[in-house]
C-alpha cells in the first residue's frame, strides 16, 4: 500500500469511527494524526515499518508533550491495524511515570474562583463550581441537572456508556432548587451555559482572581474533589464508583499528591 492509497482509505476509516460514536474531537485528532504521518511519507512507493520509524523519529523532535506524542502514535497503529498491516505498527514513547499531581488546583485556588465568580455577577458559574467540587462530574454531564432530576439526592445517568449516579448533597440540592425557583426555571436544565461558555468565564475569572489560567479547567476540579475525597479518608473503590471509572487504575492516580504536598509533610515531620 502506497501514499497515495492511505489516503484514499482515510475518508472510510473516520466515517468507521464516526460510526461507533467516538467523540467529535477524538475523530479529527485521528484524522490530523494519520494526515501528517500520511504527510511525511516523500515516496510512491509501497509504505514499510521503516517510514512509520522515520516519522515517529521526527515528531520526537518537534517538541510535543510525550502524552500527545503517545497520541499520534497511538492514531497511527490505529489505522495501520484497521488496514491489516499490523507488522508496521510501533512501539509507544516511554514516559517516566509521576508520582505527583503537579497541575491540580489547590482548595484556596478554588475558593478565589468562586469569590471571583461571585463578585464580577457570574452567579450561575458560581454554582457550576459547587455542583463540579461536590460531586465530580464530567462537565458534559451538567445537563442531567435538570428541574424535574431535583426531586431525588440521585440522577441517573448515562453517558457513553459510562452508567451510574450522580449523589447530591442536601446542601447542594437545597441550592439548586433554590437557584431555579430564584430563576424561575419551572422544567428542563437548570444551566443554560455550553461547555465553550463555561470555559471562556472560568479563565476570565481565574485572570481576574490571579489563578493560573493553565489550570483552571473543568476536568481539573474533578480531580480537586477526588483528591478531597481521598484526603478526607473515602475510600478507592467508592471513589471510582462516583466517577464512573471502568478501571480502578485510572481512579488510582487520585493515591498520588503534589510534590509541594510531600513537602509540607516532610517540613511536619521535621518539625516534631
Amino acid at each position: 500500500m502506497n501514499r497515495t492509497q492511505l489516503k484514499d482509505e482515510l475518508s472510510v476509516f473516520v466515517d468507521e469511527l464516526r460510526n461507533d460514536e467516538k467523540a467529535k474531537n477524538t475523530v479529527h485528532a485521528y484524522k490530523r494524526n494519520i494526515e501528517m504521518f500520511i504527510e511525511s511519507i516523500k515516496h510512491d512507493n509501497p509504505i514499510t515499518k521503516e517510514d512509520v520509524i522515520l516519522f515517529k523519529e521526527k515528531i520526537s523532535s518537534e517538541g510535543y508533550k510525550s502524552s500527545s506524542l503517545n497520541q499520534i502514535v497511538i492514531s497511527v497503529n490505529k489505522y495501520l491495524r484497521w488496514l491489516k498491516l499490523e507488522k508496521m505498527v510501533v512501539k509507544k514513547f516511554k514516559t517516566q511515570t509521576k508520582s505527583s499531581l503537579e497541575t491540580v488546583l489547590t482548595n484556596k485556588d478554588f475558593a478565589r474562583l468562586q469569590r471571583f465568580a461571585k463578585a464580577m455577577g457570574y452567579e450561575d458559574i458560581y454554582l457550576v463550581l459547587e455542583v463540579l467540587v461536590t460531586t465530580g462530574i464530567r462537565i458534559s454531564e451538567l445537563t442531567f441537572f435538570t428541574v424535574e432530576n431535583l426531586k431525588s439526592f440521585y440522577i441517573e445517568v448515562n453517558n457513553k456508556g459510562k452508567m451510574g449516579d450522580i449523589i447530591l448533597t442536601q446542601q447542594l440540592k437545597r441550592r439548586l432548587v433554590n437557584y431555579a425557583k430564584e430563576k424561575h426555571i419551572k422544567s428542563g436544565p437548570i444551566f443554560d451555559l455550553n461547555d465553550r461558555q463555561i470555559r471562556y468565564r472560568l479563565k476570565k475569572i481565574a485572570g481576574r482572581a490571579r489563578v493560573n489560567k493553565s489550570i483552571v479547567y473543568p476536568h481539573n476540579i474533578r480531580h480537586l474533589f477526588a483528591i478531597n475525597w481521598i484526603e478526607n479518608g473515602g475510600s478507592l473503590a467508592d471513589l471510582k464508583d462516583i466517577l464512573r471509572h471502568l478501571d480502578i487504575k485510572t481512579t488510582a492516580i487520585y493515591l498520588q499528591t503534589s510534590k509541594e504536598n510531600k513537602r509540607k509533610k516532610l517540613e511536619n515531620m521535621r518539625g516534631k
